[in-house]
């Protein structure tokens, strides 16, 4: 998330198993220039799910900044939630299966990794979630839910759209 971009062209996101040596896994398009707030969100591969990882910043002139990297350890998540029906049409329910609080955000991506559908939600005495899929092609894709106030994932889910 950034407050607002001067200039920026595009976010790089590294990954390395040692912490020296970083290869780009995605590159984001940056705001530009913009007085806004920009959120960005990358689905990492398969595979990538442990080491270090770092961001690179590069400008229009090709200027870059290279932030400090971060160790990662990522462990399978136990969902709270279940999804029907699956495969889903029009709409998909998300059951959970304890109560929730709070804001969550639900994020939909596709078999690339893009966000082809994001809400922030109030769980706050709902048992039950619907989501219209109408505006999503039909596929294969991963729902995800993230607790607002912890910033951990609280499951994860394969759908298929048909």
């Amino acid at each position: 998330m950034t407050a607002s971009e001067e200039n920026n062209d595009y976010f790089t996101l590294e990954h390395s198993t040692n912490g020296l040596d970083f290869t780009a896994v995605q590159v984001v398009e940056g705001a530009g220039n913009s007085q806004n707030t920009s959120t960005y969100h990358i689905r990492v591969a398969d595979g990538k799910e442990y080491g270090y990882y770092r961001l690179t910043q590069t400008d229009y002139d090709g200027t870059t900044r290279i932030w400090k990297s971060i160790a990662v350890s990522c462990e399978e998540v136990d969902s709270d939630f279940s999804i029907y029906p699956n495969p889903a049409q029009g709409e998909l329910s998300v059951l959970f299966n304890k109560e929730m609080n709070g804001e969550h955000t639900v994020v939909i991506y596709d078999i690339l990794g893009r966000i082809v559908y994001s809400e922030v939600v109030n769980l706050d005495h709902v048992e039950e979630l619907s989501i219209n899929l109408e505006n999503i092609a039909v596929g294969n894709f991963m729902v995800e839910i993230w607790s607002e106030e912890t910033s951990k994932r609280i499951g994860v889910a394969r759908m298929t759209k048909k």
